[in-house]
Parts: structure tokens; C-alpha cells; sequence
């Protein structure tokens, strides 16, 4: 368990966590009442990571661990790209090893999407998982002067400690490569700045310059995928399908924008199940006639328990295909106890042919 990044502790927390009623995130985002999947079960943690990497010994030793303790289930949210054969992965083995005792090896498809033949972890008789979106967003509405519906995005700001700036402003637009120069020669302040430009520059430059507020457009075809920044003023992600929209109000003078922080929506207009932008795509590179990876399961800006040491604690949201894995092997610790002598095969085939089909 990594308790610089919580990844261990939210692993853990989507597997297995206990019920816990009215959490949020923050300032009230999320609201509601939180729990894991088999929320009675027993967890048997070992680490096999450190602020470095994960190393193969460990993760060898841990796994050789998990089978002398006799663990039900075993959930791996490690990625990793394996170019030998089946038969010189010592995780494949390790992995084989478990499946011979009865034991499921639930594993992640790894976050390189979403080009073709990204799936990691691509072992047949691993039950490998990959992410997709939910039906709950924290919708952030922009208005302009020009009429029409509003771009709907979303947010993580925390609303009770940011400066949402009310009223109507400019907006600034800018490129990936244009954004320095955009914003060393042309900004003013108190405009709505809008750009493909993300992660900590643009929050570096909400603060900087005293940008009302910033809008990051997201990758084409990529799905939301929450961040807070942290600046004193809010950050919203919108889809690549509005940027023509956002560059029309930035070439206009005359036109205005408008921010609304809103509530937690269930149900959302965000399309929700999608598979990630970032999940791993099949086919497998290594075996192509293998249809991998397995199943999707909830993997983006899902909300759950993180380590004391984390800025955020309790909880907080986290994306990946690490995210997707514990979900399904939360299951399966409660399919199991329905069907205990089942094999992993069988279990995996159970979940594959009655699971929902979607794209």
C-alpha cells in the first residue's frame, strides 16, 4: 500500500470497503454513502511496490504468499508489458500457479489506450479488466452571450474555497504550442481561458495571471478523467467536441462567458458505460487469436478510501484500469461464496457471457 499516492489503500477500499454513510469529496461533491464491493470480506494486502517500481521478486513472493494463505481471490492492479513468451513471464507463471490451486487472478488492463493492442496483462488465464465511465459527474456549466445550451463539462473544485468568479467575461483560447506566448503577450485578466493545455501549467496559470476561470479540453476521444488542480480559481473539463464552440466565442470580441458550479448529477449527460480513452485495447500482441481483454468495469473518477497521509483523506476520486480491477474481484469474493468450488475458468466465463455488451 502506497500512502504517497493512496493507490494501495483505494484498491483495497473498492474491494472490500466497509459501509460509510454521508462522505464526499471536496466541499460536498459525491455526497452520499460509500462502501466496496464485498464490504464484509477479509483483505490480505502485500506490498510489492515502492516509490520506485514494482519489482518481479516481490511481486512473485507476494503472490506465492497469497496461495499459501489460501486467499479466495486475487486483484492485481499492477500494468505491465511483457514482450517474452507465456513461458518466460514469471508473472504468468506465478499467476498459472494460482489459477492450478482454484484461485481467480483478476488483473488490469493497463492505461496506454486507446490505440489497438494496448491491453497489458494479456495472459489467457488471467481474468484481465478494463475501465469505463459512470452516470455521475460533477456538472460545471459555460454560458455565453451568443445563446444556445450551454457546454456542459466537469469539475473538482473544491466550491467552498475557490474564488468562483460570477458575472461575464472574455474568453482567451489557445493551442497546445500557443499557450506560452498566448499568455505572455495577449492575456488580460479576468478572462475565461480556454485551451487543450492541461495538467499543472494550466493551473500554474490560472493562479499566475488571475484567470476567472480555466477550460481544459479534454484529448479526442478521450472520456473525462477529474483532476484538482488547486488554484484559487476553478479549472472545468470539457469534451474535444466543443473546442470549435470555444475558439467561436474566443474570435469574437463582443462575445461573453459565464461559469456555474454545479451539483453532483447521477444519471448525467456524460455517456455513461463507455470503455476510458486511456483503458488498454485488445487485440493482444503477443497471442492476437486470444480475445483480450476480458470485461469493462467502472474505472474513471471513481470515489473511494485513501490513506491518512493523503492531502484529501478520507477519500477521493482516482482513474485507471487499476481502478476497474477491484470491482470485478470484489464479485468474484462474493461469487464465491455461492459457488466455492467453481474453477477460474468457470467463474470467468460466468461474468463474460452474462455481462452487458456494450462499446
Amino acid at each position: 500500500m502506497d500512502v504517497a499516492s493512496g493507490h494501495g489503500t483505494h484498491m483495497a477500499s473498492i474491494a472490500a470497503g466497509s459501509f460509510v454513510n454521508n462522505v464526499s469529496v471536496n466541499g460536498g461533491l459525491a455526497n452520499g454513502t460509500a462502501s466496496g464491493m464485498a464490504p464484509w470480506a477479509h483483505v490480505a494486502i502485500y506490498k510489492v511496490c515502492d516509490y520506485r517500481a514494482c519489482s518481479d521478486d516481490a511481486v512473485i513472493h507476494a503472490m506465492d504468499e497469497a496461495v499459501h494463505d489460501d486467499v479466495d481471490v486475487i486483484s492485481f492492479s499492477i500494468s505491465q508489458e511483457v514482450k517474452t513468451t507465456y513461458d518466460r513471464d514469471v508473472v504468468a507463471i506465478a499467476a498459472y500457479s494460482a489459477m492450478e490451486k482454484g484461485i481467480p487472478f483478476v488483473v488490469c488492463a493497463g492505461n496506454q489506450g486507446p490505440g489497438a493492442s494496448t491491453v497489458e496483462n494479456d495472459v489467457p488465464w488471467m481474468f484481465t479488466v478494463g475501465a469505463g465511465t459512470v452516470d455521475r459527474s460533477m456538472e460545471a456549466k459555460l454560458q455565453s452571450t451568443t445563446g444556445g445550451n450551454p457546454i456542459l463539462g466537469q469539475y473538482m473544485t473544491n466550491r467552498k474555497r475557490t474564488q468562483v468568479a460570477a458575472g461575464w467575461y472574455p474568453v482567451l483560447y489557445g493551442e497546445d504550442g500557443e499557450c506560452r506566448y498566448c499568455l505572455s503577450r495577449k492575456w488580460k485578466s479576468r478572462r475565461f481561458f480556454a485551451t487543450r493545455w492541461g495538467g499543472n501549467p494550466i493551473a500554474e496559470a490560472v493562479t499566475k495571471y488571475k484567470a476567472a476561470a480555466a477550460v481544459s479540453i479534454q484529448q479526442p476521444g478521450y472520456t473525462f478523467d477529474l483532476y484538482d488542480y488547486g488554484p484559487a480559481r476553478p479549472i472545468v473539463q470539457v469534451s474535444y467536441d466543443e473546442r470549435e464552440r470555444l475558439k467561436g466565442y474566443a474570435s469574437s470580441p463582443a462575445v461573453m462567458a459565464s461559469l456555474e458550479l454545479g451539483d453532483t448529477v447521477l444519471g448525467s449527460s456524460i455517456p455513461a458505460p463507455i470503455v476510458a480513452g486511456f483503458s488498454g485495447r485488445g487485440p493482444s500482441k503477443r497471442s492476437p487469436g486470444i480475445l483480450k481483454l476480458d470485461i469493462m468495469a467502472p474505472g474513471v473518477n471513481i470515489f473511494a478510501g485513501v490513506p491518512d497521509a493523503h492531502p484529501y483523506t478520507p477519500f477521493d476520486f482516482m482513474s485507471g484500469t487499476s481502478m476497474a480491477t477491484p470491482h470485478v474481484s470484489g464479485l468474484v469474493a462474493l461469487f464465491r461464496t455461492l459457488q466455492p468450488h467453481w474453477s477460474p475458468a468457470a467463474i470467468r466465463s460466468a461474468f463474460v457471457t452474462t455481462a452487458d455488451v456494450d462499446t
